[in-house]
């Protein structure tokens, strides 16, 4: 191709925009040497120095004439939007990091707050055993769970340093009468024995069967082990009944029926006694006429039921149920050591499930039902 042709196809080429270029007359465009990828490629780019400056060169192929589109951008405007762009993005950038550094703090503040409170509630209740303590704060997430939680921990564990504290006392209170119950045995035996003779040698009938009841009574009652056998217990039971009679002049007559399944299950020593004693002072002893006491046992499912009752005054309907109240709450109370003391015996030694059910009905009688898990075995704390 001739230097015409070469002129007219650069013409066809750059459109007519290359009297906008700086060229200094002789002197030959260098992105010529681009000329044939100009021709032959649909699209592109390329940079060039042009008249002491360098250019960004962009070239595109119609589709509908076939005509070459070139067009010159300046390196400055290239660079001045490749800046503009960089500084947006970096703005952009920085807003971002800001909202995610608040949202943090506020994602931190929404979490440390709570956990704090609930690390100090733990030090303040742990290293000062102060189980009165609760989280006041109410929230509806998790952390309100948790306060939940360490709330209702901290009343159980109140709740269970005051059963413990209670069953402490209640254990020494039992282990100093027991001890003042046991103070000269010998001495004691030995007068009773004494006085069983004296009885014997004069004829003494009544004399006679008290010291005798009295001396086994209480051979029963300072015996070391704090486990007997039904049969034991009943025996005990009326030794006693032997001694009250005398001492009532027959007031009151006793009726005795248990299971013969029971006669060999070990139970609490102490434990019917002051159910029957209760039962002359309250129900019979008040009363006009003759009583009558019933000591009934039989099995129940899987417990065995004891039931002490008499047909005395009975007792107020608003009095019971305080009673009942103070029994299942297992408030100590003088007027009611006797059924309170032993709830609380059974409860300790059996399980919250069992205890004793009190029913009554003014001027009809009372009836106390003790509950016990059964046990089938012979003498020693089998059921533990």
């Amino acid at each position: 191709m001739g230097a015409d042709g070469r002129r007219h196809e650069l013409d066809s080429v750059l459109g007519g925009q290359q009297d906008s270029l700086s060229v200094q007359f002789g002197e030959k465009p260098v992105f010529l040497k681009h000329l044939d990828r100009i021709i032959h490629e649909q699209e592109g780019r390329f940079s060039e120095i042009v008249g002491g400056k360098e250019l960004l060169v962009v070239f595109r192929t119609s589709k509908t004439t076939g005509f070459k589109y070139v067009g010159f951008v300046p390196r400055e405007d290239w660079n001045r939007e490749i800046v503009n762009l960089r500084n947006g993005v970096l703005a952009v950038a920085a807003v971002t990091l800001a909202l995610a550094m608040v949202l943090a703090y506020v994602f931190m503040k929404s979490i440390y707050n709570p956990m704090f409170l609930l690390l100090k509630a733990m030090k303040q209740s742990v290293g000062t055993t102060d189980f009165d303590f609760q989280i006041k704060e109410q929230r509806k997430d998790e952390f309100g769970i948790l306060f939940a939680g360490f709330n209702t921990m901290m009343r159980n564990l109140q709740q269970l340093v005051k059963n413990l504290y209670e069953e402490k006392l209640l254990k020494q209170e039992f282990e100093l009468k027991l001890l003042q119950s046991r103070m000269n045995p010998h001495f004691l035996y030995n007068t009773l024995n004494s006085i069983y003779s004296i009885a014997k040698l004069h004829g003494v009938r009544e004399v006679t069967d008290m010291a005798y009841a009295l001396s086994h009574f209480f051979r029963h009652s300072l015996k070391g082990d704090d486990w007997i056998t039904v049969k034991e217990m009943l025996e005990h039971i009326e030794n006693y009944f032997r001694i009250q009679k005398i001492r009532y002049r027959d007031k009151f007559d006793l009726s005795v029926d248990v299971e013969d399944e029971l006669m060999d299950m070990p139970v609490l020593k102490l434990l019917l006694q002051p159910l029957a004693e209760n039962a002359i002072i309250h129900g019979i002893e008040m009363k006009s006429g003759k009583g009558m006491i019933h000591i009934n046992g039989y099995r129940l499912g899987a417990n065995a039921v004891f039931v002490v009752a008499d047909d005395g005054l009975g007792i107020e309907p608003e009095r019971l149920e305080a009673i009942q109240a103070q029994l299942v709450e297992g408030v100590q109370h003088s007027e009611l050591f006797a059924l309170s003391n032993v709830n609380k015996r059974i409860k300790h030694y059996y399980g919250d499930q069992y205890g004793l059910n009190i029913f009554s009905e003014l001027h009809k009688g009372t009836t106390v039902e003790v509950v016990l898990p059964f046990s089938s075995g012979s003498g020693g704390n089998s059921h533990v």
